[in-house]
């Protein structure tokens, strides 16, 4: 085992000269993946010990979860255990309690009637785009009329301002499919393209 140990060691002794996800090499969403482990400390998937396994599952569909785990890494940095949990469907020993936490506490996202909050569910494209510009643009947040040239949204979605303020290579886009339910890899985009506007 002392071996495999120091095995690690040197491995771990080159992660910055490497890509640190080993499922990203030749995903077309490598760029906004690299950036948010380099900005934002998203280091991905961890096995039952907490070793990281230097896996980002591009393709996996985001969970609420960890869309708040990585927008409040990324706006706020790590957090600390928290002693109870808002939601009756979370422990405070769940992992991603004090991101949802704090993420609940500034009003980036909200809970069900039920006091639930559904940690595993997914999330669609016009989901995230709100909660990732209430996590930075929250101050700012420009006002404007619709000037998306998506045919699938109208001005009176309430999701339409949050699509205008995506940059202007979308413009070539009709469908912009808001009810989309979005993979890590997309959560990844929306994130880089909001970070630009800040």
């Amino acid at each position: 085992s002392n071996v495999i140990e120091q095995d690690e060691k040197l491995d771990n002794s080159n992660i910055n000269n490497q890509i640190p996800f080993t499922d990203i090499s030749d995903h077309w969403a490598k760029e906004y993946i690299l950036e948010l482990n380099q900005l934002c400390n998203i280091q991905g998937y961890k096995d039952e010990q907490g070793n990281l396994l230097r896996l980002f599952k591009p393709e996996e569909q985001i969970s609420r979860a960890e869309l708040s785990t990585m927008l409040i890494r990324c706006k706020y940095g790590e957090q600390s255990p928290v002693k109870q949990s808002f939601f009756n469907d979370l422990s405070a020993y769940d992992w991603a309690v004090p991101y949802i936490k704090l993420a609940y506490e500034k009003g980036i996202i909200e809970g069900y009637n039920d006091g639930a909050f559904r940690p595993n569910q997914s999330i669609t494209k016009a989901e995230s785009l709100k909660v990732t510009v209430l996590t930075f643009l929250m101050e700012n947040l420009p006002k404007t009329s619709l000037t998306t040239t998506c045919d699938d949204i109208k001005a009176t979605d309430w999701y339409a301002p949050y699509f205008n303020l995506l940059p202007n290579e979308n413009l070539r886009i009709t469908t912009c499919l808001p009810n989309q339910i979005i993979t890590r890899a997309q959560a990844a985009k929306v994130v880089s393209d909001i970070l630009k506007l800040k």
